[in-house]
């Protein structure tokens, strides 16, 4: 089956985000506008939706091409109580987002979009001669 990343990842972006989030140069929407989110609904994520993260991690590049990853994927794995003999590497959290207003109240500012600093910025003086 292949999807579009449109048809994968619908747009959810909301004007105030679409309005932090300006490229300095051209890229896809679906790296533009990704969120990091602290604020979680109840809403459970799907198989489906699971499993296209998994495909696109899948897929991702690896050192030789050896592909070392492994996806558990239990519901925070009893708490992030890890069996012996296993090194957890990357976790992440995946759900759909919640009303920042249930966060404390130091995280609720987090939460509203961001912008990125001109790319300008981050490139370092390379010495010419």
């Amino acid at each position: 089956m292949t999807l579009s990343a449109d048809t994968a990842f619908p747009s959810t972006v909301r004007p105030e985000e679409a309005a932090a989030r300006k490229a300095d140069y051209p890229m896809a929407d679906v790296i533009l506008n990704r969120w990091s989110p602290r604020a979680y609904s109840d809403r459970p994520v799907t198989d489906e939706e699971l499993f296209t993260v998994l495909e696109a991690a899948r897929w991702a590049p690896s050192s030789s091409n050896e592909q070392p990853w492994r996806f558990d994927r239990q519901k925070a794995r009893e708490t992030l109580r890890t069996p012996d003999g296993i090194e957890l590497h990357a976790v992440i959290a995946l759900g759909h987002p919640g009303t920042p207003d249930l966060l404390p109240e130091e995280l609720r500012e987090r939460e509203k979009p961001n912008t990125r600093r001109p790319l300008q910025a981050s490139l370092l003086p390379v010495p010419l001669g």
